[in-house]
């Protein structure tokens, strides 16, 4: 795995905190939602060919978080690159890349599909895996595949924990009141995705993830 280019991966790496759901507006209530789950993500470059798709270079990002259903999204953009050139950001279909050597061919999104995923991870965040099946949408020229993925977030380094509080008050003066926190490590990445094998020695591959917790209270008047 190569780690020149490492610190501009991780970069790109973001881990959101879980955004707070509104509590209906009952007079004369109080409650209290709680919301804890898992996270992992991780952002790669594939060099070789691939089955069913052009070009020599494919880069992709997979983010996924849950607590018993897992969600994942995410992007592999297939390029054809001059030898031990890399190809630019694909900018996740929102922006132009910018000039480059290699030859875009396409990108592909990726979906959780049938909800076939299970994140699992330890207490201790020493290590996660993410197994099952997900959906690549824009395969081969507008196909849909499903390939089944294997893959091993292992924890470097210490982990980093991050909260946040906030409150909002209405024109009637209720209340609801926000609090969260993430804790999250840096990870060297193995496994696969379908035909994309992160383990092959010229491959880039780097991640992170963690465990979330959000609270939300409320006062209606």
């Amino acid at each position: 795995m190569r780690t020149t280019t490492r610190a501009a991966l991780a970069a790109a790496l973001t881990i959101p905190l879980v955004a707070g759901l509104t509590v209906p507006a009952v007079a004369g209530t109080k409650s209290n939602y709680r919301f804890t789950g898992s996270t992992a993500s991780v952002q790669w470059i594939e060099f070789g060919t691939l089955p069913g798709v052009d070009g020599n270079v494919h880069s992709g990002f997979l983010d996924v978080s849950g607590d018993r259903t897992v969600q994942a999204w995410g992007f592999v953009t297939d390029w054809t690159c001059p030898a031990g050139e890399l190809p630019p950001g694909s900018g996740g279909g929102h922006e132009e890349p910018p000039p480059s050597n290699c030859d875009f061919h396409s990108e592909r999104f990726i979906e959780s599909g049938l909800g076939d995923l299970t994140l699992r991870m330890d207490k201790k965040l020493s290590s996660a895996q993410l197994t099952g099946k997900v959906q690549v949408s824009n395969h081969g020229g507008g196909g849909v595949a499903t390939p089944t993925v294997n893959i091993t977030w292992t924890g470097v380094g210490a982990t980093n924990t991050s909260t946040y509080t906030d409150e909002s008050v209405d024109e009637f003066g209720n209340r609801w009141f926000y609090s969260g926190s993430q804790t999250t490590r840096e990870a060297e990445v193995s496994g696969r995705i379908g035909a994309m094998d992160f383990d092959e020695a010229d491959d880039i591959a780097y991640g992170r993830f963690g465990t979330y917790k959000f609270t939300e209270r409320s006062r209606v008047r």
